[in-house]
């Protein structure tokens, strides 16, 4: 419930973020700086913050979304761009960290994949529906409508929050925590860089051919439609073999081709249909991607405390080289640079866990 809620509200306002601001003249790079920025303020706090009340760090995580809807209803010149990233690595902490943990608390190993899927499908099933009601919101009032909205939708969420949550305060500890990790950083790292690649650099690459609010909501519904029976269909039935490298090899194969066609797309006939097929590998890969973390590891509090520091170190270190990519107006690079990781994450979780299956 808490997730469905905040993502449908994620995606009815922030979804429009990127084209908010290129149309207020900041430049394409400067909006990877933005997210590259987010991203270290997230993989930095999260080392330091090492205890969670699960109900009181989502209410703050939730009251941290209510302020980045209100910076930007009150969009203050420049003020407000650099404050998102500030508060938006909040959100990572006091949300994420603790809502992960009460979602998959009681998952059992025998079907990681399919709850996986259910928890990322979801997202993706929301977004096929809410960017186009944002962008028609736009359209009919304004951008400031839709994010004073977005900011007002979240007060019976905290209600919500604040009732059925349990008041219940967990400890981790950093250096314990690296420990339990082992042979998960790099493999985590290369999956926050992956998720970054879908989530932030197409939508920015696509501000290319697409200029107005309505298309811009219409193509990210486009992204969410994409493969999302198929890809519970294969999260399910890996649970069901228990054989999921065979199916991350082929799919990360088909993953990094097709990140490196995009590169080759001129208008925006054929960089839509080449997201398109992007998307729906992507899509497929992702809760596979997740599952493969489950399977190997106890699912504690620090271990998604610890998978948010690698995430966010993985996003961080792609990000910084796509924004000097896209400063230099040079952007096959940033194309090669992903295709290489998403080629390489099977290899190297065949290598760390040789036994996974």
């Amino acid at each position: 419930m808490i997730l469905f809620a905040q993502q449908l509200l994620a995606y009815l306002s922030l979804s429009f973020v990127l084209i908010f601001f290129k149309d207020q003249n900041y430049e394409l790079y400067s909006l990877i700086l933005m997210y590259a920025i987010y991203t270290f303020l997230a993989f930095s706090s999260v080392l330091i913050v090492s205890t969670f009340n699960l109900r009181y760090s989502l209410l703050l995580g939730l009251l941290f979304y209510v302020i980045l809807n209100l910076l930007l209803f009150l969009n203050w010149p420049h003020l407000s761009f650099w404050l998102y990233p500030v508060f938006g690595a909040a959100c990572f902490i006091f949300f994420w960290i603790p809502l992960n943990y009460i979602f998959f608390e009681n998952c059992q190993k025998d079907t990681h994949g399919r709850e996986a899927a259910i928890y990322m499908v979801l997202s993706s099933l929301i977004g096929v529906f809410m960017p186009v009601l944002g962008a028609s919101i736009i359209g009919w009032k304004s951008y400031a409508f839709l994010f004073i909205l977005g900011a007002l939708l979240h007060l019976p969420l905290l209600f919500y929050v604040y009732h059925k949550v349990p008041s219940r305060t967990i400890s981790t500890n950093l250096f314990r925590e690296l420990k339990t990790f082992k042979g998960l950083k790099t493999i985590t790292a290369a999956e926050g860089a992956l998720h970054f690649f879908g989530g932030v650099v197409v939508p920015i690459y696509s501000l290319f051919f697409i200029f107005k609010v309505r298309d811009f909501g219409n193509f990210l519904a486009y992204i969410g439609l994409i493969s999302l029976v198929i890809a519970f269909f294969v999260s399910s039935h890996s649970d069901k073999i228990k054989k999921r490298m065979g199916y991350l090899y082929f799919i990360f194969i088909l993953i990094a081709l097709s990140i490196l066609v995009l590169g080759f797309a001129r208008n925006l006939f054929w960089w839509t249909v080449l997201v398109g097929v992007y998307t729906m590998f992507n899509n497929i890969s992702a809760p596979l991607r997740l599952a493969v973390s489950l399977d190997v590891k106890k699912v504690t509090l620090g271990f998604w405390r610890m998978r948010e520091i690698f995430l966010n170190f993985g996003r961080f270190l792609v990000l910084s080289l796509s924004f000097l990519f896209f400063y230099l107006e040079i952007y096959w690079p940033i194309f090669v640079l992903f295709s290489a990781i998403a080629l390489a994450y099977p290899f190297l979780v065949h290598y760390k866990f040789s036994d996974l299956q």
